[in-house]
């Protein structure tokens, strides 16, 4: 089984999962405009979320989740199929998109080394399987877990996100890792004891994960490989 060097010593992996956007891909979804569409979707419902201006799209879609739980099923259905439209459509409005610079290499990379590579992100399918078939990265991928795949409550930073992959992965958490760029990928990542290393490609910078404790840093997803050990450590891409 191959080994990466982590600051916390070597791991033996075989298995590898991704975030998405900001990790391997670059991409302009306005999440801005995606929580206000949903503040307005809610609206015209009849659905107001407290303090919903000021929350994140991801905190307002858990108490949106928790708002649903006592409604009828058929009702809270029906409110799930109408949020989930407005949510795809604004992550569509950001397609095409591209991938970052040698992501399909590393991927490759990987893939010769013969760990299984996986894509948990918080998008939609619709949008995932549109940006992966765009950028050339879906027939390099083996799991793939997104957002609208099971109950909102269900999805990243959730751990059964997480276990989800790894079990379509067929991969034990200590035999692999977790890429990405927000805090939330490391929330995830730590509650279902995998190893995380964050990128500085997306939403966080360096100052930001280490303010919340993030010892792996790479500057891009596309350096990986030179965390496994026959790259000598004065080459190591870890900030």
């Amino acid at each position: 089984m191959p080994l990466i060097t982590l600051r916390s010593g070597d791991v033996e992996i075989n298995g590898i999962i991704f975030d998405m956007d900001g990790t391997l891909i670059n991409s302009n979804i306005d999440f801005e405009l995606m929580n206000r569409e949903l503040i307005s979707c809610l609206s015209r419902i009849g659905i107001r979320l407290p303090d919903a201006e000021v929350q994140r799209i991801h905190e307002n879609l858990a108490l949106l989740d928790a708002e649903l739980s006592i409604r009828n099923m058929d009702e809270a259905l029906s409110i799930r199929t109408k949020v989930r439209d407005v949510l795809t459509a604004v992550e569509m409005a950001a397609l095409p998109v591209t991938p970052f610079e040698g992501i399909l290499a590393m991927l490759d990379e990987l893939l010769d080394r013969r760990i299984t590579l996986g894509i948990l992100t918080r998008a939609s399918r619709g949008y995932t399987i549109s940006a992966l078939e765009n950028t050339g990265i879906m027939d390099r991928i083996g799991a793939l877990v997104c957002r609208d795949d099971h109950a909102d409550d269900e999805a990243k930073p959730s751990p059964l996100a997480m276990h989800r992959t790894l079990e379509l992965m067929n991969v034990k958490p200590s035999n692999a890792i977790y890429i990405g760029d927000h805090g939330i990928d490391m929330i995830c990542a730590n509650s279902s004891n995998v190893p995380f290393i964050g990128v500085l490609t997306g939403s966080t910078d360096i100052m930001g994960w280490k303010k919340i404790g993030c010892e792996d840093i790479l500057v891009s997803a596309s350096r990986l490989v030179t965390l496994f050990p026959q790259t000598s450590p004065a080459h190591s891409s870890l900030q």
